[in-house]
């Protein structure tokens, strides 16, 4: 059976089970954003603030500029 490596070391493939495997625990974008944002791609400043909620009015915005929140 093959090993796939965690970052607890190796482990069977068959004791994982069913595992997406593009999974993250953490991403950070801000350097997709800057540069984005150097290149005039980002509006400034942004309509949505950290602690906002979702909602329909600033959903589009979301969607549009992902990096950004």
């Amino acid at each position: 059976m093959s090993q796939i490596m965690t970052v607890r070391g190796p482990v069977d493939s068959g004791e994982l089970g069913f595992t997406l495997m593009h999974e993250h625990l953490m991403a950070d974008s801000q350097e997709m954003y800057e540069r984005r944002k150097r290149q005039g791609l980002m509006p400034d400043p942004p309509p949505v603030e950290r602690d906002d909620l979702v909602t329909m009015a600033n959903l589009g915005y979301l969607r549009t500029y992902p990096c950004r929140n």
